[in-house]
């Protein structure tokens, strides 16, 4: 049972350049310390909760963290490592919708 409840998270985990539209996701981790200092500078570091804008194909990945929109380079986002995240909530029961 341990061994599955493992393997479900292993399969959970994706790229940034994989996710969807609207995703929330939780940065895990980076390919290496080059990206982890690239990601950092745009305020994305390890346990960062962010939002998928937009996912453009073959293009950037367009995120949005505490208000603000980033559009971080494809090569990038496919060595950023994530998981899906719940929809946060804005304290009153009522998610916070597309915007953070």
């Amino acid at each position: 049972m341990v061994a599955e409840t493992a393997m479900t998270k292993e399969a959970r985990q994706l790229t940034l350049a994989e996710a969807k539209d609207g995703d929330w996701l939780i940065v895990t981790g980076t390919a290496d310390e080059s990206v982890k200092w690239q990601a950092l500078r745009f305020g994305i570091g390890q346990g960062s909760l962010i939002q998928v804008q937009k996912n453009i194909r073959k293009g950037p990945v367009i995120i949005s963290k505490k208000h603000v929109e980033i559009a971080i380079g494809r090569e990038l986002a496919a060595c950023v490592c994530v998981v899906p995240a719940p929809e946060p909530d804005n304290g009153n029961g009522n998610s916070r919708g597309s915007h953070q």
